[in-house]
This record gives C-alpha cells, sequence and structure tokens, in this order.
C-alpha cells in the first residue's frame, strides 16, 4: 500500500516490493519472481466510462438549462419529484423514475425506495428470539407465544417476497414451539391459581 506523498507506479510484490509485470498479473494465488513468496492477487480492470455529458459552450446552447451542481454540463432531464434540472452526472434512476442526488438521499433516509436500502428486518430472527425469550421466562407465554408465530409468519412473507425458498421445517418448528410456549404459560397460570 502507498504510503501518504507517494505515487502509485503500478501493481509490487507486498512482501519485497518489487515491480510486477501487469501483463503477467492474474487474479488468485501469485509468487514473486524475486522472492518467491505466495500472495493472493486482484486483477482490476477499471471500467469504461459510458457517459457523456454535453458542455455548455461546446455547440448551440440556446434554450440549453445548466446543471445545478455542475455549472458546465447541460441539462438533459429533470428531477420526477422536484423538478430540478440535472445533467448526466446527477441523474439518478430507481424504481422507474429519475431523480436528483437530493430527492434520491431523502426517499432512501424515509425507506421509501425500496431498491435503496440495506437493513431489513430479519422476522425468522425475531422468531427465534421471542421464542427463546418465552421458553426461559415461561409467564409471558401468552404473549411470546402468538408473536414468535406472528414473526414466523411475517419471516415466511418476507422470504417470499424476496424470491427465497421458504424453510418450512423451522416456519413449522418455530410455530409449535410458539404453541408450546403457550400452552406452558397456561398451564403454568392454572397451576398457580388453583393452588394447594
Amino acid at each position: 500500500m502507498p504510503s501518504a506523498g507517494v505515487t502509485y507506479q503500478g501493481p509490487s510484490c507486498p512482501h519485497c516490493r518489487q515491480a510486477l509485470a501487469l501483463d503477467q498479473l492474474m487474479s488468485g494465488p501469485q509468487r514473486c519472481p524475486r522472492c518467491g513468496r505466495e500472495f493472493e492477487a486482484v486483477r482490476f480492470e477499471p471500467p469504461v466510462r459510458a457517459k457523456a455529458v454535453p458542455a455548455i459552450g461546446a455547440g448551440d446552447d440556446e434554450g440549453v438549462s445548466a446543471c445545478p451542481a455542475h455549472r458546465g454540463n447541460a441539462a438533459i432531464t429533470s428531477c420526477g419529484r422536484c423538478g430540478v434540472f440535472l445533467c448526466g452526472l446527477c441523474r439518478i434512476e430507481v424504481e422507474g423514475q429519475v431523480l436528483c442526488p437530493a430527492c434520491f438521499s431523502r426517499l432512501s433516509a424515509e425507506g421509501e425506495l425500496v431498491l435503496a436500502q440495506n437493513r431489513f428486518r430479519d422476522y425468522d430472527g425475531v422468531a427465534w428470539l421471542v421464542v427463546l425469550v418465552g421458553m426461559l421466562t415461561w409467564l409471558p407465554g401468552v404473549v411470546t407465544g402468538p408473536a414468535a408465530v406472528y414473526f414466523t409468519v411475517q419471516g415466511r412473507r418476507q422470504r417470499l417476497a424476496w424470491g427465497d425458498a421458504p424453510r418450512t421445517g423451522r416456519v413449522a418448528m418455530a410455530v409449535v414451539l410458539g404453541l408450546v410456549n403457550v400452552a406452558m404459560s397456561v398451564g403454568l397460570v392454572a397451576f398457580l391459581v388453583s393452588g394447594p
């Protein structure tokens, strides 16, 4: 890894810092020709820049608006939510709509854009946690049992919506344990109420 102030000169051995020939470097295990030690390499080919951004002043500019974020770039579209003009660099297409970066950030933060979400509730995990709490405490089983069944059903729906295979065995086990939890709790309460 290059230190601050040193310009990158190309790939080198991580052990002896010997320069490596880029045309001979492939992804996977490598052996340094100088020191003979092994290391793992990943060959990276940067993507070809595909966006052509028309600049203002590069031709007939009559009727052309400038992008507010990039004053030298011509606006090619507008945000479908707020209407601000956008150049090709600012344009974000998601879920069938064109958005500016500000609207994209706002809708992502509010959870409005499903494709931009990076956190999801794991209903299967919540169901098993509720079952465990119910089994360990017994008394709130009338609450934890139905809650476990609810979260299990939600987990199954979530997996189906994502296109994952439902875990039928785990679902059945969580439902059964939730019902056992309810039965144990009701039995314990009945025992305590009947008294000696």
